[in-house]
Formats: structure tokens, sequence, C-alpha cells
């Protein structure tokens, strides 16, 4: 998980205050609290980034050897290796060492094609100074979030709303009809936010943003299932799931006691002989005792990390929540991960 932040002065308007743009940056330290986090302002644009070393080892916001074209990535890349080749192909000699550095060449090949090619969690932005445009893209389901805010003249984006609150161009005025439908429904929709003017890029999709308008692409979409009576749908799902078992980001699975997660783990004991895992005892002691369950039947290799707390978990959940969320699943996700804040740090 990291974050990544930027700007285009599109109607050729003052740019922001550097010390502001400093801040939007330092308020997605939580993000990535490895990095000192870096800013690139090269007139009309902006980048900044904040991201967990462990993404990667080029400093962000990434530019190539010309300066035309700047990358902030948060996440990775899952078929990396793949990527390398493709790009090694078709004369690519620079150092691919990371996915930051393969977006990069990436974007040089196909420009914004370039988001066909990539399988993994990410959000995305780059900045092409010689085309005159942004791009911005998430994955195929959305895990890593993106919000933007524009008018006429000003476009800027950010990994959370909070830290694209602190331009002082964006909105803070509600949007009466996505505040009805929250109440309604318990959700936002996809694509907005509570506030007006603020938009989330939405999953599978790719925003490319000029000087005139903002072209949104869907370049994912979920295939067809085959149907019928031979089994075909079923074959089909179970190699998905294989496949996604194997991934790289799946390396170490969050077992919660659940069918996917504990489908995924004995998938890779299975093809890997081996499976690391992690539970979090004490939220719910039900799924604790599958967790224990599960270890002991399938050998696996599953730590315990330590309880959390609950009202530290719920006000955390309330200080990183950027859209209210109307089911109590969200408290888990944050209990699992403010545990394994806690486990780095005593490692």
């Amino acid at each position: 998980m990291g974050g990544i932040v930027g700007f285009f002065c599109r109607g050729g308007l003052s740019l922001p205050d550097r010390a502001q743009f400093v801040r939007q940056t330092e308020l997605l330290t939580a993000r990535g609290p490895d990095d000192d986090g870096s800013i690139s302002i090269d007139p009309p644009y902006g980048l900044g980034s904040r991201r967990p070393l462990a993404e990667g080892i080029t400093h962000q916001p990434l530019w190539d050897g010309e300066r035309r074209v700047g990358v902030v990535l948060d996440g990775g890349f899952d078929n990396i290796q793949a990527l390398r080749t493709m790009l090694r192909d078709r004369g690519h000699r620079t150092s691919l060492i990371d996915s930051a550095s393969v977006l990069l060449a990436a974007y040089r090949e196909w420009g914004d094609r370039c988001v066909d090619h990539l399988s993994g969690d990410f959000a995305l932005a780059v900045v092409d100074r010689r085309a005159k445009v942004v791009l911005l893209a998430r994955e195929a389901l959305g895990r890593c979030p993106l919000y933007y805010y524009w008018d006429r003249d000003y476009f800027c984006f950010a990994s959370e709303v909070q830290a694209l609150l602190g331009d002082s161009a964006v909105s803070r005025v509600l949007e009466p009809n996505a505040v009805y439908r929250w109440f309604a429904c318990g959700w936002c929709e996809p694509d907005s936010c509570l506030l007006q003017g603020v938009h989330t890029v939405g999953p599978g999709e790719a925003l490319v943003v000029d000087a005139e308008r903002i072209r949104v692409r869907r370049y994912w979409t979920l295939g067809e299932v085959t149907t019928g009576h031979d089994g075909g749908a079923l074959r089909q799902l179970r190699d998905e799931l294989r496949h996604a078992a194997l991934r790289h980001s799946s390396a170490i699975v969050a077992l919660s006691g659940g069918r996917i997660s504990s489908f995924l783990a004995v998938l890779r004991k299975q093809q890997l002989g081996q499976a690391r895992s992690f539970s979090l005892p004490g939220f719910n002691l039900e799924d604790r005792r599958e967790c224990v369950r599960l270890t002991s039947e399938f050998d696996l290799a599953n730590s315990e990390i330590g309880a959390a707390d609950p009202r530290g978990v719920l006000e955390a959940a309330l200080n990183s929540m950027d859209l209210p969320i109307g089911s109590l699943s969200y408290l888990g996700h944050v209990a699992w991960a403010e545990a394994l804040r806690l486990a780095k740090r005593t490692e």
C-alpha cells in the first residue's frame, strides 16, 4: 500500500503553493511510512508519492532520461516478469528493477494503452509533458483507491480524500444526491463521492486528461463464463482460483476463517507444498476456531498476531475512512492492518 497525489493546471492558472503540495503528500504518510516521500513540480504538472520500501527500489516520482514522462504508482504488478520480457524484446534496455520502472517503460512503449498489459493491485498516474496529458488508472477490482477533482481549468488527484482536501481548490460542499443515496442504500455510487466535484476512478478504468477534456475508458471487463451441463463453468472457476492462489501478491494469505482465504491457503499448500498465512484472534471466536482447524488439518504455517483493541480499531477506522461505509466488515480490515503494523514494528 502506498499513496499518490498530483495536479494539472489546465487553464494556465498559477501553480498550487509548494508547501501546500508537500503537506498533501505528508497526509499520505500512513500509506507509505518507510519512504520520506517526494514531490516533483514541472509546470503545469505536479506529482507526489509516499510508499513502503517493500513496494520497490526506485524513488518516486520516477522520470525518464528526457524528463518527458513521469510516473507515480501505488501497488505493483503481478505479471512483472512477463512485462520485463515483452519490453526487453521491444528494445527497452533501461533498468526494469521494480513495478514503477516497468510502468515507465510500458507507457513509453504503448502510451495510455499500457494499462491493457498490467495485472496486479495498483493505482497509477503518468504525466506525459510532450503529449500534454495525464493518465490515471486503477486495476480491475479497484482495491487501490484513487480520487480526483476537476473543474474547467484545474485537475487534481490523490489516493485519499483527506489528501485531496489538502488542496485549497477542492470543494468542501456536500453533494445532496450522493448524501441521499448513501442514507438510502448505505454506500456511494462507484464513481461518486459525498463532495461536489470529487469522483473516483472506477475499477478497471483509465482516465486520460488533457487541456480540453477527460476521456474515460474501461479497459477491463468481466469475461464470459462457460455455461452448460458439462462442468465447464466449474472447471473455469477452479482454474481461476488456482491462478489467484499462485499470484505473487498472495504469497502470504490473510487467513480469516472464511471460504475464500481458506481456499487460497489450501490451494497454495497443495500446489507449492507450503502456505504462509496469518490470522487475527479475538475479533471473532468462531473464525478463530476455523483458522485453528485449517492450520492443523492442512499443516499450514499460520501465525497468530496480537489481538486488536476494539476502541482503537474504531478510532482508526473513523480516521482513515474516506467515504462512510455501511458495513461492519470494514472494522475487520482495519484491525488486520493495525495488527500487521504492530507486528512489523516488533520484528
